[in-house]
Parts: structure tokens; C-alpha cells; sequence
């Protein structure tokens, strides 16, 4: 979406709101923590408005801001030690019994434990459908880093999901592990 006016700076930033939260969503593992991030992004996209380009899309100016957000978060969460009740609690709920949920929270978990750098670069070609030059613009690394963090995340999925779980269709076509 490319903002024409004043106005449209607003409308374009409700619009990139849905393939925020899925990417904030993916990018953290944690539906809390994209809502934030979502709503940090929003509120400094709103104050630095006068600095974005208009003829440039918005979707990877706000993307860049959700990334630098995350990445500084997870600077700032090594530093503080604190105790989390939500992880204890996810540690008494009963495995699902329809077996496709089973298999996609395979899926999740296994996304949870990709290093930040792997999940962001699978996230991004895989599930944003962004080209390489896009995703390492994004990113702020070589398009040949990309590769490698994609080739790697895909390899340590394979490695932590079960075969019959990757055969069962219920990906988006692109997400080949």
C-alpha cells in the first residue's frame, strides 16, 4: 500500500494491521506479545510519521519498526530475570485431542524454539511470501545471510516435526521444510 496524502497514512496503516500480527504473532510465538508489539508499532509510526517516504510501500516501513521493537525487547528481557505464570500455566493444559491441532502445535513449538534470526527469516519468505531482497532489507543483512538462516530454520524443523506432520497439507504452499 502506498500512502497518496495525509489521510492516507492513516488508512494505509489500518490496512497493514492484519499482516502485523500475523508477522509480530510468528516473529514472538506469543499472541500477548504481538498485541504489544502491534500496538508499539502503531503508536511510533503515528510519531515518526513526517520521516516515512510516501512513495515507498508502508508494509515494510512498519515491518522494520515491528522488528527493531521485538529485537530490542528480547535485548532488554536477557538483562531482567523475572518469574512468567503464563509459562507455568501452558505447562498443566492437557495435550489436544484432534490430531491436526496436535500437528500445527508441533509446528508452533517448534517455530518457539528457532534462534529469533531463524524464525524471522522463515517467517518472512516462507509465510510473508517476501523475496529474498525484501526479507534481507528488512532483516538488515546480506541477501546470502537470508538464505542461509532460511536453509537453517528449515533443516531444524525437519529435524523437531515428525515426518507424518509435514505430509499432511494444512501449510501455506510455499512452507516446505
Amino acid at each position: 500500500m502506498r500512502v497518496e496524502s495525509d489521510d492516507d497514512f492513516e488508512t494505509c496503516l489500518v490496512g497493514s494491521l492484519p499482516r502485523l500480527r500475523a508477522f509480530a504473532t510468528a516473529l514472538s510465538g506469543n499472541q500477548d506479545i504481538a498485541a504489544d508489539l502491534v500496538q508499539e508499532t502503531v503508536v511510533r509510526a503515528l510519531e515518526n510519521e513526517e520521516s516515512f517516504r510516501g512513495d515507498a510501500p508502508i508494509g515494510p516501513w512498519l515491518t522494520v519498526i515491528l522488528r527493531n521493537l521485538y529485537f530490542n525487547s528480547l535485548r532488554k528481557y536477557k538483562r531482567e530475570t523475572s518469574y512468567d505464570a503464563d509459562v507455568f500455566e501452558n505447562r498443566l493444559v492437557s495435550e489436544p485431542e484432534q490430531p491436526v491441532r496436535s500437528e500445527l502445535n508441533d509446528v508452533s513449538v517448534a517455530m518457539i524454539k528457532l534462534s529469533p534470526e531463524h524464525r524471522e527469516a522463515l517467517t518472512l519468505v516462507v509465510f510473508e511470501e517476501l523475496s529474498y531482497v525484501e526479507a534481507s532489507e528488512i532483516s538488515g543483512c546480506a541477501i546470502g545471510t537470508i538464505k542461509s538462516r532460511l536453509n537453517r530454520a528449515r533443516k531444524l524443523m525437519g529435524e523437531m516435526i515428525s515426518p507424518e506432520t509435514l505430509n499432511v497439507g494444512y501449510y501455506p504452499p510455499k512452507a516446505t521444510f
